[in-house]
């Protein structure tokens, strides 16, 4: 499955399966860390990671978000039940586990709409960059072509008065200068 991942982002075909992969890649964490019981279920907090450069829309990283928090919760569930004392105590040790799932999650959707509202801006700034760029070179390419022909007319003139034989070498110094 890792191979099938890299091979969609190489040739960048088949990018809506990406969801799909990563979808198949947690769903078998999940089972392979509820069934083994071998601290395998923190692979879904690094899906989380995944999650938010492989989803384009914010509501599926949302719903996976919360999916992935809650297979983690239910698997860290027997350890927590474990813990001899209240429900008050059990459901603080659930919180425990919960609220710093949330904010984990908050942070990277936070992180990924600054990177992307920060793309955005670059990507404006060099479309304006552009059209400056083109306006300058118009404008110096205009500039150029104006100054070009008077001084294009002044040269051709003076070739001429050197070719004239009727003019006197002093006459044809001053016009060299």
């Amino acid at each position: 499955t890792f191979g099938w991942a890299f091979r969609i982002s190489y040739l960048q075909k088949g990018q809506q399966q990406r969801s799909l992969l990563l979808l198949l890649l947690a769903v078998i964490a999940g089972i392979a860390a509820y069934f083994f019981r071998n601290g395998s279920e923190y692979r879904l907090l690094v899906m989380m990671i995944a999650a938010v450069v492989v989803f384009d829309k914010n509501w599926q990283y949302i719903c996976f978000s919360l999916l992935v928090s809650a297979v983690f919760v239910s698997i860290r569930l027997d350890d927590i039940l474990l813990v001899q004392g209240s429900v008050l105590q059990q459901l603080a040790e659930v919180l425990k586990i919960l609220v710093p799932l949330i904010v984990f999650a908050m942070s990277l959707f936070f992180f990924k709409h600054i990177y992307f509202t920060n793309l955005e801006q670059l990507q404006n700034t060099n479309k304006e960059l552009s059209v400056a760029q083109e306006q300058k070179n118009r404008l110096l390419n205009t500039v150029a072509h104006d100054l070009r022909s008077p001084v294009n007319n002044i040269s051709g003139i003076c070739h001429i008065m050197l070719s004239d034989k009727e003019f006197t070498p002093a006459q044809k110094e001053l016009v060299q200068l």
